[in-house]
């Protein structure tokens, strides 16, 4: 046998010393199981477990002590382990599940973890899904709109719906004659003061009617469809006649216009990339519980099944209130 190198660790030749006690007698042809280092009960402890435990004494820096006495503490682990087993202690359901989520946890660490870590994905597979997904990377065209509204009911007269038209174009006509003093040269969106004066839609009339940027003729929230459809038809900074629609009437404006924008696959290559992995790791972790349920064998009873119920939800615990006196403002006493 060869001479270790300089420098090995000592832990090193334990496995080597042990394996030449075990191949002794190599010459026959049905060598005897060897005997075991000791017995606890049903248990037997080997070379093997006490080599184990010298390693690991070492690479955790324990002192190791006698060979006696490490073989003394593992005889000593192993009486407490059995005892520990018959106990009543571990028929608690609470102890049963925190071991065996440790159990799980070291498994699927060995096994499902692994395989997730070693998904890789290829520069090619990350260019195929940037072409393949232009919606995922590309930014529709967007305008920003607002609006002025005024409220009309079916049981007003036709004079009342002419006055509130009136009114409207009115207000569309003072912005148009000054649109830089109604926004305070841009610094209030959309319609500016205006809008406070002339519309009555409390969500925006005080942030100039201004909704917001919208992509398309269907996102317009809580607007007519036919209102966002006129303002997205407009060029950027017109201004649309009164539109009866809905339950009232509009002007509405568009302020801005983004155009559609795709970003470089450079610029989207990196998050590409994570999205691939985690949806090749996912498709790992189901191929790995899928294998893991068709390998075993699973009966589910039914009729049991489909008694099974939730208990009630407990009803929240009313507040414990002062009393009215506690509440009272204490006067101070005259002096």
């Amino acid at each position: 046998m060869k001479p270790f190198p300089r420098g090995t660790p000592r832990w090193a030749w334990w496995p080597l010393l042990v394996a030449g006690v075990v191949a002794t007698g190599c010459g026959r042809k049905e060598p005897a199981a060897p005997a075991p280092l000791a017995r606890v009960g049903d248990a037997v402890i080997t070379e093997k477990d006490y080599v184990f435990e010298v390693q690991r004494r070492l690479e955790h820096g324990r002192p190791l002590g006698q060979p006696r006495e490490i073989l003394q503490e593992l005889v000593e682990r192993q009486a407490m382990l059995q005892k520990a087993e018959r106990s009543e202690v571990m028929e608690d359901p609470e102890v049963r599940r925190e071991l065996e989520n440790k159990q799980l946890g070291q498994w699927l660490d060995r096994t499902l973890q692994v395989a997730r870590d070693a998904v890789q994905v290829t520069d090619e597979e990350i260019r195929a899904y940037y072409d393949a997904h232009p919606e995922a990377h590309t930014r529709a065209e967007m305008s920003r709109l607002a609006m002025l509204y005024r409220r009309v009911s079916p049981r007003d007269s036709a004079e009342t719906q002419a006055a509130l038209r009136e009114d409207l174009e009115r207000g569309r006509a003072e912005f148009l004659a000054d649109p830089a003093v109604a926004t305070r040269n841009g610094e209030v969106p959309g319609f500016g003061s205006v809008a406070a004066r002339f519309s009555e839609d409390p969500a925006t009339r005080y942030r100039g009617g201004d909704l917001g940027w919208l992509g398309d003729a269907g996102d317009g929230g809580r607007q007519p469809a036919a209102v966002i459809a006129a303002g997205m038809a407009l060029e950027t900074g017109a201004v649309s006649e009164v539109i009866s629609a809905g339950d009232g009437l509009y002007v509405v404006m568009k302020s801005d216009r983004r155009p559609a924008y795709a970003t470089p696959y450079e610029e989207t290559a990196p998050g590409l990339r994570r999205r691939l992995i985690r949806l090749k790791q996912e498709e790992v972790e189901r191929t790995f519980k899928s294998n893991l349920l068709a390998e075993a064998k699973i009966e589910i009873n039914a009729a049991k099944a489909a008694r099974l119920a939730l208990p009630p939800a407990a009803a929240p615990e009313p507040p414990d209130l002062l009393p009215v006196s506690d509440l009272a403002p204490q006067r101070e006493a005259s002096p």
